[in-house]
């Protein structure tokens, strides 16, 4: 509700949730959170598990998601959480970029797959087919008199 009204500051989230294909279940659920945040400008962040957030919040159970309406009390944290939070996505978006070009095998792989096969080299009568508008009509003639050069012999 909180990610509807734009009330929300900040998401922190467990990366790791069980997932729960029934009707209702937690992944839709979270995704739609997911969703609402991103079309609101929500900034996420994905950290600890299910049950180290349930404990940094003193609860005995484990918790998937915390919303972030007031960071004014612990403004310095909040802003170094964020801080943290970014460095690391960038990080990580970087090392996936240079992992992608670092492993030759998937390269390779990849160069192979979307290159096109070669095909044999044309024959003359190929090229001739191809290029039939720039024979000359007369070809078959002269080719059937010997020629076609001027002076012939008598």
């Amino acid at each position: 509700k909180m990610a509807k009204t734009k009330q929300l500051r900040h998401v922190i989230m467990a990366p790791y949730i069980e997932p729960v294909k029934a009707e209702g279940g937690l992944d839709k659920l979270t995704g739609k959170i997911l969703e609402i945040c991103r079309a609101n400008n929500i900034g996420v962040t994905f950290a600890l598990n299910r049950k180290l957030l349930g404990k940094a919040l003193k609860k005995k159970s484990k918790i998937s998601m915390v919303g972030i309406i007031d960071p004014s009390g612990p403004n310095e944290v909040y802003k170094r959480m964020v801080g943290v939070a970014e460095s690391s996505r960038q990080t990580w978006q970087m090392y996936q970029h240079d992992r992608l070009y670092q492993d030759t095998k998937f390269l390779k792989e990849y160069v192979r797959s979307t290159a096109k096969p070669k095909s044999p080299p044309l024959s003359a009568k190929q090229i001739a087919k191809l290029n039939t508008s720039f024979v000359p009509s007369n070809f078959d003639q002269r080719r059937r008199r010997g020629g076609g050069g001027g002076g012939g012999e008598a």
